[in-house]
């Protein structure tokens, strides 16, 4: 089979009669050129089956037209998450109208620091790192923009987070509206345990919002109905906390207050192929407004967080930095409480105990 001709750019400016650096512009500069201008020659571009050599034009301009997102977790985690999907939403809108694409970067063997090292990109939204992760220092080595999603920035670090402490407070303060004294908090797996002391950034602005609600309440995380367990933001690790605490808590625990949706899914999933009644015998309570919470019968009652938007708030700024605009370094986005018909009263559920 004979091979065809690449078209390139010397081709188009001959075919359209502008010059190879106004082709050229049309592609990786259009904002340089007239709008009919660019238009001309995309369309002979089109036309002639022109493919333009991505390498290429990276070496050209120093750029790739890529954003990173910077994962936690290795992608068959994360693909669990339905935030990741809401998150995602949000990134790839920004970047569309831009004209750039998003690459996934998970762990390289376990290593964020061999993820940042190898990606081709031209900057970073990472999702859940803390400053005092060590791949932080990669990143400021790599010397490309970065704006952190969920993370515990130090100062002048542009970062987007949702205000977790009151959205953990509203969560905390419904269950024990409803009389609610004997309550598991299921937190992420973290590598300080259940040693909540020494927990930071989304992990500990949720636990100081679940603190504060308790005190309310005459109630702290030392209180002998409040216990703590965790897990990854899965449905399968919210079963296993269920089973956990059904079978070894010997049920005395009459509330789950999750600290995800996908977690307090699973959970209430066990509830119901064992028997459990939500909410009269049980109540579960979780975060982030996730498609399925609102499939689940009962509805899940939820504390909402905009996905979506702060995907978008995130990818802005980062777009920001790259074209060497001045940024807002914190941007904190409110959270609601969604009521649906996963918590109830305590009342009858605490005669188990």
């Amino acid at each position: 089979m004979r091979k065809s001709k690449r078209v390139t750019i010397n081709d188009i400016a001959r075919e359209t009669g502008y010059s190879k650096t106004t082709v050229s512009f049309a592609f990786n500069s259009p904002k340089r050129l007239p709008q009919a201008t660019v238009d001309k020659i995309l369309t002979a571009a089109r036309e002639m089956g022109y493919a333009p050599d991505p390498l290429a034009r990276s070496m050209a301009t120093r750029r790739t037209g890529t954003i990173g997102l910077l994962l936690p977790q290795d992608l068959p985690i994360i693909a669990e998450n339905h935030l990741f999907n809401q998150l995602l939403c949000g990134i790839g809108n920004v970047l569309e109208k831009d004209h750039r694409s998003v690459l996934l970067v998970p762990p390289v063997g376990g290593s964020m620091a061999d993820a940042i090292a190898g990606a081709v990109v031209d900057g970073f939204i990472t999702w859940g790192l803390e400053r005092e992760h060590k791949a932080v220092s990669v990143l400021e080595q790599r010397g490309v923009p970065y704006v952190m999603l969920d993370g515990d920035p130090a100062d002048q670090m542009p970062c987007v987070n949702v205000d977790d402490r009151q959205g953990a407070r509203r969560a905390m303060r419904r269950v024990l509206q409803d009389g609610h004294r004997q309550i598991t908090i299921l937190t992420f797996l973290n590598p300080y345990g259940l040693e909540y002391q020494r927990y930071y950034g989304t992990i500990r602005n949720r636990i100081e919002g679940y603190q504060d609600a308790l005190q309310e309440f005459g109630l702290s995380l030392e209180s002998p109905g409040i216990r703590l367990d965790m897990g990854h933001v899965t449905k399968i690790d919210g079963r296993a906390a269920m089973q956990r605490l059904w079978d070894h808590d010997g049920g005395r625990s009459t509330a789950l207050v999750s600290m995800s949706d996908a977690a307090a899914v699973g959970a209430v999933e066990y509830c119901l192929e064992n028997n459990i009644r939500v909410p009269e015998d049980f109540s579960v309570i979780g975060f982030d407004d996730i498609p399925e919470a609102a499939m689940l019968r009962p509805g899940l009652t939820t504390i909402a967080q905009p996905g979506v938007e702060k995907g978008a708030a995130a990818t802005r700024i980062l777009l920001d930095l790259l074209n060497g605009r001045t940024v807002q370094d914190q941007v904190m986005l409110e959270t609601r409480l969604v009521e649906r018909g996963s918590v109830g009263p305590a009342a009858v559920a605490a005669l188990r105990a």
